[in-house]
């Protein structure tokens, strides 16, 4: 486990890193500085102002806010990051946040993702602000009627131009 020392002015060093080993199962949020290695199960929410892994054995469900992220084993959740990287092994699903996402050959992503600082995209109104949709007029009784005779009265019209293009190469 990494522990936080401070020079005499203040600023970290050495924070190392945290590991989860194989066969250790952590339940719960975790905040640190360190870095973070995952190896074992992890399910919950990690905060950190450092980098993650998860190795090949690893396996996270539940949310990474990290500076930088390496997946090489199994990760399902929320994660934002300055950038991810999903190596051969990795799987990773859910929805990534981050400036720059890396999929390697082999690597898997099932998911949505959108770059830091973009904004999301609006979704569409199903509803008419107070005037009926299309797919709500279709709905009333007097608006299919209308719509009925609307189409036999175009189906007519086309008819009776056919009949007049006939007419019209008979007299040539």
């Amino acid at each position: 486990m990494g522990f936080l020392r401070k020079r005499n002015d203040g600023e970290n060093v050495n924070l190392g890193t945290t590991v989860i080993s194989q066969g250790t199962k952590f339940v719960g949020e975790l905040t640190l500085d360190a870095k973070l290695h995952i190896d074992g199960h992890f399910e919950g929410n990690v905060t950190s102002s450092n980098d993650v892994s998860i190795g090949s054995t690893g396996h996270f469900e539940g949310t990474i806010v990290a500076k930088n992220m390496l997946v090489s084993g199994y990760a399902r959740g929320k994660f934002e990051c300055d950038c991810l990287e999903i190596i051969e092994t990795g799987r990773v699903f859910g929805d990534v946040v981050s400036e720059d996402f890396v999929i390697e050959s082999g690597g898997r992503f099932v998911g949505g993702s959108r770059s830091r600082g973009d904004e999301p995209v609006p979704q569409l109104s199903h509803s008419g602000q107070g005037k009926d949709t299309a797919s709500e007029k279709a709905d009333k009784p007097e608006d299919k009627a209308k719509a009925q005779a609307g189409a036999r009265a175009a189906a007519a019209k086309k008819d009776e131009r056919a009949e007049e293009e006939k007419a019209e190469v008979s007299s040539f």
